[in-house]
């Protein structure tokens, strides 16, 4: 068992509460390493930016930077991560899987292209009662498109900015902690955009 520094531990504490927040709406599949301007993204969903999503990944180990800048998704964390005690009541609500298919094929209701295939992490927020929702690829329109709005919540955005301000300081260590993390950030202080990249698996 590899022991969690103290940053990680409290990051992983305050995404736990984050995710947890969402268990009152109906179930959903979000994934964790896509584009996040998909609206089945988790990042997207926390009312997160890119910047500050990849950050906390990172503060909470459930991601890596690489020098090269690509954030990587640690798989084997996240599992670890929902089966641990953060929701020891709440377990069966809570699941992470791994896919790997052409998503943007999925998006557009299109076929699929094998050498767009990537693997992409999902979590599934609250118990499935609908068979039909039984994996992301199932979650699907009548035209056969990925639904990209997640079921209502009430008080979404109220929960969204308590949630910001939960992570906020622990972002910002993470930032001052990893000169990748920190040179991006002035980087997009000196030229803001708001880029929306996929996690690389």
């Amino acid at each position: 068992m590899v022991l969690l520094s103290r940053l990680a531990a409290q990051a992983r504490t305050v995404l736990a509460a984050g995710i947890s927040d969402l268990l009152d709406a109906d179930a959903f599949w979000f994934v964790i390493n896509c584009d996040a301007s998909y609206g089945f993204s988790l990042c997207h969903r926390l009312g997160m930016c890119v910047r500050d999503y990849e950050a906390l990944l990172v503060a909470a180990d459930l991601a890596t930077l690489e020098s090269s800048g690509i954030l990587r998704s640690k798989y084997t964390q996240w599992l670890a991560f929902v089966d641990s005690g953060h929701f020891v009541f709440r377990r069966e609500h809570i699941h992470c899987g791994s896919k790997k298919t052409d998503l943007r094929g999925h998006v557009e209701g299109s076929s699929t292209i094998k050498k767009r295939n990537k693997t992409y992490h999902v979590l599934r927020i609250r118990q499935v009662i609908d068979s039909t929702k039984r994996n992301l690829l199932c979650q699907i329109d009548r035209n056969n498109r990925l639904i990209q709005t997640p079921p209502k919540l009430k008080q979404l955005r109220s929960l969204q900015r308590a949630f910001a301000r939960a992570a906020t300081p622990l972002i910002f260590q993470a930032i001052y902690q990893n000169p990748v993390l920190y040179e991006q950030f002035m980087l997009e202080e000196e030229q803001p955009t708001q880029t929306l990249r996929e996690l690389i698996v």
